[in-house]
């Protein structure tokens, strides 16, 4: 695992575990690709899995996550794209 990760960062976290409240209200977030957080080659190889569990219902209304298909790619993204929003339920997983 070492030799695939460590040449585009300087250690290794294998675990993160975060909460995200989003507010009645708050603007939502603009498109993002989580994986531009981390320095690397994008598409070479993969070095994220992100995993969410609603704890409350996601939903395009209520201002749930969006997708955008193929943003994994490092293609450009707009709020233009065509989007995917899914509707989850507390118990759910969307990887």
């Amino acid at each position: 695992m070492g030799l695939v990760l460590l040449p585009a960062c300087d250690r290794l976290n294998l675990n993160l575990t975060q909460v995200i409240e989003i507010s009645p209200g708050a603007p939502a977030q603009v498109p993002h690709r989580d994986q531009d957080l981390w320095p690397g080659a994008k598409g070479s190889f993969k070095y994220l899995v992100n995993m969410m569990w609603p704890l409350v219902p996601f939903t395009e209304e209520n201002g749930g996550t969006c997708l955008w298909p193929g943003s994994h790619r490092d293609a450009g993204i707009t709020e233009a794209a065509p989007l995917i929003a899914p509707s989850l339920k507390m118990g759910d997983a969307l990887i």
